[in-house]
């Protein structure tokens, strides 16, 4: 119901690997009589701190923005209503609490969800988990820039003359004649290098997950990985997705040492949104949390779900 990035097997499948191996995959598969795949319910079980088990979509909580089932909207209703009776009924994983993160609000699962599971003897509550920001796209960079606070404009175009005016200031995306470990590695460093709380969360594990998805994306068309160099010296990074037709801001990084009074991390965002623009994209979606950047670049917030079913 949900066409997303991080339900695309290339995700699924590093995710796993990386993370997933450990715990119990739980597939759920709905078939036509002829054999045909319609649905997948891409759940795995996992032992909570309190002992409890909880079937979770792959992609669990921290790393993936957007989850959901994978069903048609024409056949959502029927499908969920037969995976919860399975689920039910004959699920060979034990489980006490169906525990779904990062459902879209325009996802019609969790409604679905409301209505279907009372039937079925579960429990169900919903609370918004967190606010994924984005900008819809308009026709042009110049509407994109009219758009924005007077202020906030005034902002962009003082910053981005000031950057290319004092230095000598070059950005690129990384193709094919670009050593994708090396850039990849690169983006790494100065994530880690951006604050404390990220150098904690980019661990051993998360790093050969990122490297792993990098290529996978790459290899699928959908990688945009950013820099941006000031005097020849790496400044500041964004990892974007490019999928269906939006641009997905999945993790950023800079250097505090690296020339902060020319703003090179917005600079470089400024170039993305214009470019992003130009390619005719709908929206630029900064995903998961409300940091203060995205609003002045003119985010709106969208919410994004955690539902709970219990026994």
């Amino acid at each position: 119901m949900t066409d997303s990035f991080f339900l695309t097997w290339e995700f699924q499948k590093t995710w796993w690997d990386a993370f997933g191996a450990k715990d119990a995959l739980c597939l759920v598969t709905a078939r036509a009589d002829d054999g045909a795949l319609i649905g997948i319910a891409p759940l795995y079980a996992e032992t909570l701190t309190d002992g409890r088990r909880a079937l979770r979509i792959i992609g669990g909580v921290d790393v993936a923005d957007y989850l959901d089932l994978i069903v048609p909207s024409a056949e959502a209703r029927e499908l969920l209503d037969a995976m919860l009776k399975y689920l039910r009924d004959d699920c060979p994983c034990p489980w006490d609490a169906l525990d779904f993160h990062d459902l879209p609000a325009a996802s019609p699962t969790r409604d679905l969800l409301a209505s279907l599971a009372p039937a079925h003897g579960f429990s169900v509550t919903s609370k918004v988990e967190d606010v994924c920001p984005l900008i819809r796209l308009p026709a042009s960079f110049d509407e994109y820039l009219a758009a924005l606070d007077k202020k906030q404009r005034h902002e962009l175009r003082r910053k981005t003359r000031k950057a290319y005016a004092e230095a000598d200031v070059r950005w690129h995306i990384v193709d094919g004649q670009r050593d994708l470990r090396a850039e990849t590695q690169a983006f790494i460093d100065l994530q880690q290098a951006s604050r404390a709380e990220k150098g904690d969360f980019m661990t051993e594990p998360m790093q050969r997950f990122f490297h792993a998805l990098t290529r996978a994306a790459f290899d699928a068309g959908w990688l945009e990985l950013s820099f941006i160099e000031v005097n020849g010296q790496r400044a500041a990074t964004y990892m974007n997705f490019d999928y269906n037709g939006a641009i997905l801001v999945y993790n950023s990084g800079y250097d505090p040492q690296a020339y902060s009074s020319l703003s090179p991390g917005i600079v470089l965002l400024t170039h993305l949104i214009k470019r992003a623009i130009e390619q005719r994209r709908a929206t630029f979606d900064f995903l998961r949390g409300n940091e203060t950047y995205k609003y002045r670049m003119g985010a709106q917030d969208t919410d994004v779900y955690q539902v709970t079913l219990a026994r």
